[in-house]
C-alpha cells in the first residue's frame, strides 16, 4: 500500500502564526523608530498547500511496487517455513512419546525378568544348589542396578515428552492431557530415486521460494536505487 500510494503524489499544508509590527509610512520613510518593537502589535499568520503529482520517475514506482510484492511474498514463504517446522517438531514429540512409552513396557517386562533371575539365584544359594555362586548373584544384581538406571531415564523422558507435546499444542494443563495412539505403527513407504525429488524440492520448499523472492526483491531495490539518479518530474 505504501509503495501504492507513491502513484498518487503527496500533499502539504502549513501555516505559521505569529505577531508582528504594525507597518505604516512608504518605501522610503516610516514615522515608526527602531525602538517601537513591541508598538502596534497585530495576528500573522500565512497558509502554504502545496500538492505535487508524479508524471515521470523513470522507474521509481514500479520498482518500488515490484520490491514491496516480492517482499510479501518472501515473507509468506517464511510463514510456511515456520508452519512446516511447528508441524515437524509436533510429529517428533507425538511419536517420540509413542516410541519412549513402547520401550518403557518392554523395559519393564525385562526388569521383571531380571528381578525374577535374581530371586531365583538367591534361592539357589539359599538351598546350596551347585552352578551357582555369590559371584553369579553379584553380577546379577549389579546388571539389574544398572538395568534400573535405564528405566528410570525412560519413564523420565516419557513424562518429559508428554509435558512438551501439551506446551506445544498450547495445552496450559497437562494434566488430563494424553495421545490416542498407544502403539506405533508400521508405515509402508516407497522410495524413489533422490534424482526425482530434487525438482520436487525446488518447487514445494518454502525455503526455495523465499531465497527466489528475496532475491527479486533486492534486484528490484537496485532498480529503485538506480532510479534515484534520475530526475523526477511532477
Amino acid at each position: 500500500r505504501e509503495a501504492e500510494a507513491g502513484r498518487f503524489g503527496e500533499m502539504g499544508y502549513t501555516q505559521v502564526l505569529g505577531l508582528v509590527n504594525r507597518a505604516r509610512g512608504n518605501p522610503t520613510f516610516s514615522p515608526d523608530q527602531n525602538s517601537d518593537f513591541f508598538s502596534g502589535l497585530g495576528p500573522f499568520t500565512r497558509l502554504d498547500l502545496h500538492l505535487a503529482i508524479p508524471l515521470m520517475t523513470f522507474g521509481k514506482i514500479k520498482a518500488a511496487l515490484e520490491a514491496a510484492q516480492h517482499g510479501i511474498e518472501s515473507e509468506r514463504a517464511h510463514s510456511e517455513e515456520r508452519r512446516g517446522q511447528l508441524v515437524l517438531s509436533t510429529k517428533q514429540l507425538y511419536y517420540g512419546l509413542l516410541l519412549a512409552r513402547q520401550l518403557r513396557d518392554v523395559l519393564h517386562d525385562m526388569q521383571d525378568t531380571m528381578d525374577k533371575a535374581v530371586a531365583t539365584t538367591e534361592k539357589r544359594l539359599a538351598q546350596r544348589k551347585s552352578g551357582v555362586t555369590e559371584i553369579d548373584l553379584l553380577k546379577l544384581k549389579v546388571g539389574r542396578a544398572r538395568f534400573a538406571k535405564g528405566v528410570a531415564e525412560v519413564d523420565a523422558s516419557a513424562v518429559l515428552a508428554r509435558s512438551a507435546l501439551a506446551r506445544a499444542v498450547g495445552i496450559a494443563d497437562p494434566s488430563g492431557f494424553d495421545i490416542a495412539d498407544r502403539r506405533l505403527k508400521p508405515v509402508a513407504v516407497s522410495l524413489q530415486p533422490l534424482e526425482d525429488y530434487l525438482p520436487q524440492a525446488l518447487d514445494n520448499r518454502p525455503e526455495w521460494t523465499r531465497l527466489e523472492s528475496g532475491l527479486a526483491a533486492q534486484e528490484a531495490k537496485v532498480a529503485l536505487e538506480e532510479a534515484d539518479y534520475y530526475p523526477k518530474i511532477f
